[in-house]
């Protein structure tokens, strides 16, 4: 038979394993936590920029290179045609969310991709089937297009343009439009272009992007 001063033994022995074990597995947990953060840290955020046709290459080509201030790569993939398929006859403009997606079929990756367009575009919003917008994403697919037709003021379309672009790659990397600030990139237009009240991001957007990779 087996003495009480062996089975009280073998029962700390055991506990005391147990305690090893799980110490062992909350240390390799936050190791892979450790792990996980520096993978998405050493990640570099790369925006894949196509032109569709017609585009101005000047203005495209200078809007590249403000955004190489804020990514680490942008990979210009080149100039393509509209789909025909996005076509909207009745009022002679492209369907934004028919774009995007074309856009994604291009760019297999789950990189940002964003389309610049300087025909008019539109989609199902403010309660209408089909209204004018200036830029459109589909955040579930990291999608963008944006448009210079509604950029009315040509004096500051380079500037707009550039705000218009970061507005629509926030919401491709999760921004919703923003609250907190009416100077913020992500304001949103509400049918009207209040670009030359927006000077940045907001602190709260800035962490949001910050840990998307973004150098803000």
């Amino acid at each position: 038979p087996i003495s009480m001063k062996t089975l009280l033994y073998a029962l700390i022995m055991a506990v005391s394993m147990s305690m090893i074990c799980s110490c062992s597995n909350k240390e390799e947990s936050k190791e892979t936590k450790r792990e996980d953060v520096k993978a998405v840290a050493n990640t570099k955020k790369i925006v894949h920029v196509y032109f569709f046709e017609g585009f101005n290459k000047s203005l495209g080509d200078n809007t590249m290179k403000e955004l190489k201030h804020t990514f680490d790569s942008v990979a210009f993939e080149g100039v393509i045609p509209f789909p025909d398929s996005a076509y909207y006859a009745p009022r002679s403009r492209y369907k934004a969310d028919k774009l995007v997606k074309h856009l994604r079929q291009l760019q297999a990756s789950s990189e940002l991709v964003v389309g610049f367009s300087s025909k008019d575009i539109s989609d199902r919003v403010h309660g209408y089937e089909d209204f004018g917008v200036m830029g459109w994403t589909r955040i579930s697919l990291h999608s963008s297009v944006v448009s210079t037709y509604r950029l009315a003021d040509k004096s500051r379309l380079q500037s707009d343009f550039v705000k218009l672009v970061l507005h629509e790659l926030g919401h491709a990397d999760g921004l919703p439009h923003c609250k907190n600030s009416v100077s913020c990139y992500m304001r949103d237009a509400n049918k009207q272009n209040h670009f030359p009240e927006l000077d940045g991001f907001c602190d709260k957007c800035k962490t949001h992007l910050s840990k998307r990779g973004w150098n803000l």
